[in-house]
């Protein structure tokens, strides 16, 4: 096999136990086309099933659950980021109970132009992005609120709120980040889910809690 193909990862819990990973075909070197949205998952509601985004290295369906946690992409110039993006835009738009915000500033056109009929708020300006978080942090409030007058501890698909996708193009260049960290720790259970885009994470960018 190729090199870096064999890895070991130790258990966190038991020092004598490790989970043994042999990649024994490449899909990194080979184009593989987007197969386009599963039928299945269009008007769904997003907490029926994880939404399909392409394959891990070994060939394995890559899914991804979005209304328990937020996300955090990093990768260098050219990696794919922005297309990456864009199919999980489309994917989170087309479930039934999803509303769609993206914040860019360098690519707007690029990023957003092909895919702008899944978003329903883009902000392409430092005032636009601005505002777009103050509405988060007003809407963080209300649905706390909404939530807690009907005891529900989290966003259910039932609660009667829809969940909130916000995607965060180079997310360093775009906001105080100190305030996005505050949004972040109270915005998941309200149904707002984060998306952060970076190009390199360290701690002198973010804040690494």
């Amino acid at each position: 096999v190729a090199p870096g193909a064999v890895r070991v990862i130790p258990d966190p819990s038991r020092a004598r136990r490790a989970t043994l990973i042999i990649t024994t075909q490449d899909v990194m070197g080979q184009l593989i086309p987007w197969p386009g949205l599963n039928p299945d998952e269009v008007g769904a509601s997003i907490a029926d099933a994880p939404i399909s985004l392409g394959v891990y290295e070994d060939g394995e369906p890559f899914r991804d659950e979005i209304d328990n946690r937020h996300t955090l992409v990093v990768g260098m110039s050219g990696a794919g980021k922005s297309m990456y993006g864009k199919i999980k835009i489309v994917s989170v738009a087309a479930r039934r109970d999803t509303f769609v915000l993206v914040a860019d500033l360098s690519k707007a056109s690029q990023t957003v132009g092909p895919i702008k009929r899944a978003v329903g708020w883009a902000a392409h300006t430092r005032a636009d992005v601005r505002a777009m978080l103050a509405a988060l942090q007003r809407a963080v409030a209300a649905r706390g609120d909404y939530l807690g007058e009907r005891q529900l501890p989290g966003w259910t698909p039932d609660c009667g709120l829809t969940l909130l996708y916000v995607h965060l193009e180079e997310a360093a260049d775009l906001v105080d980040l100190d305030e996005l960290v505050r949004l972040l720790r109270t915005a998941r259970s309200t149904g707002i889910h984060i998306e952060i885009s970076l190009q390199r994470a360290t701690w002198s960018n973010i804040d690494t809690d």
